[in-house]
């Protein structure tokens, strides 16, 4: 079955990081994560997508009989900042199209030139 990026499901992924990571008292492994009108497979493989893309701090996992299974520690900069944007109405569609355009893995390479240049693009934008 072919797997397709799904946006709702990134969106719900960091979410549910957000709101449950890091924890002291339990570890998730991503194969155990529900996400509701989410399959197990679906919900694992795009862990894996924004695990191995650098927006979530994870261990790996994985085995011969689960390949995306990752115990997830904690958002990353990269992580919070797409979340951000993302649930920003008028920009989440931008992201969603953005993401769509470019993919997640050029992505954090954007967000980090907007990070170190900050200053001048704010001068640029009059803010």
């Amino acid at each position: 079955r072919i797997m397709k990026l799904d946006d709702k499901l990134i969106k719900d992924i960091l979410i549910w990081c957000e709101e449950n990571l890091p924890n002291d008292q339990n570890s998730y492994l991503t194969d155990e994560i529900q996400i509701e009108k989410f399959t197990h497979s679906q919900i694992s493989f795009h862990f894996y997508l924004l695990i191995s893309n650098g927006y979530i701090d994870a261990i790996d996992a994985s085995c011969s009989r689960s390949p995306y299974s990752h115990i997830p520690n904690n958002l990353s900069l990269y992580g919070y900042e797409l979340l951000n944007l993302m649930r920003n109405k008028k920009t989440g569609e931008n992201v969603k199209n953005f993401i769509h355009e470019i993919g997640l893995k050029t992505y954090p390479v954007i967000l980090n030139y907007l990070f170190t240049n900050w200053d001048l693009i704010s001068k640029i934008l009059g803010k």
